[in-house]
C-alpha cells in the first residue's frame, strides 16, 4: 500500500511538473504572439503611411504633369499662330513683289 502511495505521489508530482512546463510554454507563446501582433500593427501603420504618401505624391506629380502638358500645348498653339502669321506676311510680301515686278516690267 505504501508503495502505491509513493507511486501515486510520484505520478502526481510528474503531472504537476508537466502542467507547470505547459503553463510556462503557454505564457511564452502568449508573449510571442503579443509581440508579433505589435510588430504587425507597426507594419500596417507604416504601410498605411507609405501608401498615403505615395498616393499624394502620385496625385501631385500627376497634377504637375497635366499642368506642364497644358502649358506646352498653349506654347505650341502660340508658336503655330506665329508661324501662320509669318507665312501670311511672307505670302503678302511675295504678292507685292510680284505685283511690282509685273507693273514695272517691259511694256
Amino acid at each position: 500500500m505504501e508503495q502505491q502511495r509513493k507511486q501515486h505521489s510520484v505520478t502526481v508530482d510528474k503531472l504537476l511538473l508537466q502542467t507547470q512546463n505547459l503553463e510556462t510554454a503557454l505564457k511564452t507563446d502568449r508573449l510571442v504572439i503579443t509581440e508579433e501582433r505589435r510588430k504587425l500593427a507597426q507594419l500596417q501603420h507604416a504601410y498605411t503611411c507609405l501608401f498615403k504618401d505615395y498616393d499624394s505624391k502620385l496625385k501631385t506629380e500627376g497634377g504637375d504633369m497635366c499642368g506642364r502638358l497644358e502649358e506646352a500645348e498653349r506654347a505650341l498653339a502660340l508658336k503655330q499662330d506665329l508661324i501662320d502669321k509669318l507665312k501670311e506676311e511672307v505670302g503678302k510680301t511675295q504678292r507685292i513683289s510680284r505685283d511690282r515686278s509685273c507693273s514695272h516690267g517691259p511694256g
